[in-house]
């Protein structure tokens, strides 16, 4: 929790201090942040800090004093503020007495020991660092009256604007403009037409917006300039002032601006006309999808219904089959696999001719042994069930590791394995890989056949470099499949 309150990002150099009630010498530190120690001008980490022994108050006096401070804002828990002096025990720090501010909230008490909150103020760092800004300031001025650019300070509470010294000599105005923005727009400064623009702009100011930026035209002359605020928060992380700024905007900027518009308004009708086209696309797909895929589901229904009719039941299921081939001829339109094919990344027949059919016999398949691989039951028992009118011996594997500890644990080597490639644990890529990499090279030259869903011609070719033998697209045509099985085992 001490952590929390002191490393807040709104907090200064702050540190959490315990005094026990009977012993007022015991006074010491829980925990200090970063800012801490650079306030005390001390370059040191925190935890070298709670070790060692860098603060002392300058008199016993001194430290009964504070110690008596902070033990009344325990008693009145409320917030309490001193100044105090102190030496910090570091050859680092340029003076023996250091001069701080003190604010100390009271935190909770646990048996004797009272815990405070305290931020700090080094008063001595301050005063020589004011001395350096005041003269970092003066030359700041003399630069910043050659460059051509307006600034100003708007303070959120009062809304109050404090322009720079060229507002006033150029625009004539006073050193404090108060109710801004709307003096502003009153003595024309800020266009009546873009009055509505800033005071949207303070609005948002008001409630916390970091950055804002803009070209308008200011001036009399209307003349264009980038108008620009950056917001500073407080310790609380409100907003408490804003900082303004004005620059020329040369012609060539502007031009440059009408051409973005321009090329940016071509790009958004190029959108428009690619969502039009796309919602045309997704309809007629749709519309196309769904009518097949209507006679499949109400030929199911009515094939279950009739399932003692056999004449009925395979008219169904003819009727079924053809639409189910007109889905994928649909499937395959809308992918564009063979545009992909007969376009830069196609297939030779030394990759994937899964065109060529062997003149083999059907009874050459009985008895061979093949693995089927797949993560989803309902997959390996459809390939199971069509292998059965072969004679086909059948054994599966639920993802690409339990296919590598089959083929490794097998006593006979598989004839031929159809791998799954999108699996948990390990897919079919990797899978294969494994195999081909078995020190039995038997078993390493087994013929894979990628049984995928993943059907465009990067898979193909990334089926092919993994060391696959052929690619079959699903849903699967078990005459294909035998076929290009008969072909590796014959």
């Amino acid at each position: 929790m001490y952590e929390e309150i002191i490393n807040n990002r709104y907090i200064g150099a702050a540190a959490i201090i315990s005094i026990n009630e009977n012993s007022k010498d015991r006074f010491s530190f829980v925990n200090v942040n970063d800012r801490y120690i650079n306030e005390m001008e001390l370059n040191v980490s925190v935890s070298d800090f709670l070790r060692g022994d860098y603060f002392e108050f300058i008199t016993d006096a001194e430290k009964d004093d504070f110690c008596k401070i902070v033990m009344v804002s325990a008693q009145k828990g409320e917030a309490t503020e001193c100044d105090y002096k102190c030496r910090v025990k570091s050859a680092c720090v340029n003076s023996d007495v250091m001069h701080l501010s003190s604010r100390i909230v009271f935190i909770e008490k646990i048996e004797d020991d009272y815990y405070f909150f305290e931020e700090i103020y080094n008063n001595n760092k301050h005063t020589s660092n004011l001395e350096t800004l005041a003269e970092s300031d003066r030359r700041f001025r003399i630069a910043y009256d050659q460059i051509n650019i307006y600034s100003w300070e708007y303070t959120v509470a009062d809304h109050t604007m404090r322009p720079c010294f060229r507002c006033m000599r150029d625009l004539g105005l006073p050193p404090v403009l108060e109710n801004y923005p709307e003096s502003a727009i009153e003595r024309g400064i800020i266009p009546e037409n873009y009055a509505g623009l800033f005071r949207q702009w303070h609005k948002a100011l008001d409630m916390g917006e970091q950055e804002l930026e803009t070209i308008l035209p200011l001036t009399s002359d209307k003349i264009p300039f980038r108008v620009r605020y950056t917001a500073e928060y407080d310790s609380e992380g409100k907003p408490y002032k804003a900082y303004g700024s004005a620059t020329l905007v040369t012609d060539d900027e502007l031009r440059a601006r009408a051409a973005s518009a321009e090329r940016l308004e071509q790009a958004l009708e190029s959108v428009r006309e690619a969502n039009e086209t796309k919602t045309r696309f997704l309809s007629k797909i749709s519309h196309n999808l769904r009518t097949p895929l209507n006679a499949v589901v109400g030929f199911t229904s009515l094939a279950k219904l009739n399932i003692d009719d056999r004449d009925k039941t395979l008219d169904y299921l003819e009727k079924i089959e053809n639409s189910s081939s007109l889905l994928l001829r649909i499937l395959n339109d809308i992918l564009d696999i063979t545009k992909a094919e007969k376009g830069d990344i196609k297939f030779t027949e030394e990759i994937f001719d899964t065109r060529k059919e062997t003149e083999a016999d059907d009874s050459i398949l009985e008895g061979k042994r093949i693995l089927v691989v797949d993560d989803q039951t309902v997959n390996r028992v459809i390939v199971k069930e069509m292998f059965k009118r072969y004679g086909v011996i059948v054994d599966e594997a639920i993802d690409g590791s339990d296919a590598v500890q089959k083929v490794e644990s097998a006593d006979d080597r598989y004839d031929v394995i159809l791998m799954d490639v999108q699996m948990p644990v390990m897919n079919g890529y990797e899978a294969t890989e494994k195999i081909r990499a078995m020190e039995d090279l038997t078993k390493a030259s087994i013929p894979i056949l990628a049984m995928t869903a993943d059907a465009f011609a990067d898979d193909k070719i990334r089926a092919r470099n993994s060391g696959m033998n052929e690619h079959i697209a699903k849903p699967i045509d078990i005459h294909n499949v035998v076929e290009l099985i008969k072909k590796f085992i014959s």
